[in-house]
């Protein structure tokens, strides 16, 4: 009988370790630049410094010569009722350098809702997500090199 149980616990911890190797292989996809050799970037930020700081980013990797096919900064957080005032300088400023830059910024809807801010008081260049942390996720799985400030 205690050697059936051993077999059994063996077996079991065979099965797992299986297991858990095939689905920590799948997951691991490779990414590769595009065929111009352009990268995918994401940066989730929670304050209008890390905002400027992610376009500054991009700047910089335009200046470098390491241009990008898409760059989106995903924005929660606090920081969301400061975008919402649509007379905000700080903000518009920074709405027109991610334009001239091809940066998109999203909004979590999450934070949104928390801090009760209603899309239609953002600037119409800011795209709402539902989740931030999830749009993060979605992008790591479509190639995006990703960070959080």
């Amino acid at each position: 009988m205690k050697t059936l149980i051993n077999i059994s616990k063996g077996l079991l911890f065979t099965i797992i370790f299986v297991g858990l190797s095939y689905s920590s292989e799948a997951q691991n996809v490779p990414c590769e630049a595009n065929e111009k050799g352009l990268k995918k970037y994401a940066m989730l930020v929670r304050t209008t410094q890390h905002m400027g700081a992610a376009l500054k980013t991009a700047e910089q990797l335009k200046e470098a010569g390491k241009s990008y096919e898409e760059f989106e900064v995903v924005v929660c957080g606090k920081v969301v009722k400061k975008l919402a005032n649509k007379s905000n300088e700080a903000v518009s400023k920074m709405l027109t350098e991610a334009e001239r830059l091809n940066v998109r910024f999203s909004v979590c809807g999450m934070s949104m809702e928390k801090f009760e801010v209603h899309q239609q008081a953002l600037p119409e260049q800011l795209e709402v997500v539902d989740n931030g942390l999830i749009r993060i996720f979605e992008l790591q799985e479509n190639c995006y090199y990703t960070i959080e400030l």
